[in-house]
């Protein structure tokens, strides 16, 4: 099978309801995150293409049965390429992602992205984190390219639900997640993945 054939095997298998919708999108998000990579580096451009199925796109929805609430607010931090966050948003067009990223020049590309997969769910905040505030908490903050330094622990938990999740995606070093002292790890690992794990991290 082709890395292509083994992502849509997943969307065939989970939601087979929405199945040709969801791989329409799901091609257009790969077509211009192509195509926005070539002109500001969202994802190493050292990748072959047809590994963005898996690297990406396969990656970014392994937690989708960890969101459980309809119309959850999540806030995707540090989402880069728009990763895990538009993902997340294709998959469950009831819930409100806010994508986070300080570099102004992604979130312009971002937003482009978002008009052309005409994403009404989806959000973008140009903002360090430790500068970002909210009255409107979010039941789902999800993480998969930031380490998650101490300094930066306090920031997520006060933008966090007192009944929310924080799911953070890891290979195989850890050390950032016992500084938290309820979670819970998920292994996802298989040979198309390689080594990954998505956390659980609730209120301490």
């Amino acid at each position: 099978m082709t890395k292509q054939e083994i992502f849509f095997k997943f969307i065939d298998d989970n939601f087979p309801d929405r199945k040709e919708e969801l791989k329409a999108r799901f091609q257009l998000y790969y077509d211009i995150l192509i195509d926005a990579n070539s002109k500001i580096n969202l994802f190493s451009r050292k990748m072959p293409h047809e590994d963005i199925w898996i690297t990406h796109f396969l990656d970014s929805c392994l937690p989708y049965s960890h969101i459980k609430k309809n119309d959850a607010r999540i806030l995707d931090f540090g989402t880069g390429g728009g990763l895990p966050g538009i993902p997340i948003a294709i998959l469950y067009p009831q819930v409100h992602v806010n994508l986070l990223d300080s570099k102004r020049k992604k979130i312009l590309v971002l937003n482009e992205m978002i008009e052309i997969l005409e994403l009404d769910n989806v959000d973008t905040i140009w903002s360090r984190l430790e500068d970002y505030r909210t009255i409107n908490l979010y039941d789902y903050i999800i993480c998969r390219s930031v380490k998650i330094i101490p300094e930066l622990k306090a920031p997520l938990m006060q933008l966090l639900d007192k009944k929310g999740t924080m799911l953070l995606y890891k290979s195989k070093v850890l050390d950032d997640v016992t500084q938290f002292k309820n979670y819970k790890i998920t292994d996802y690992s298989n040979e198309n993945l390689g080594t990954r794990k998505v956390i659980e991290v609730k209120h301490d």
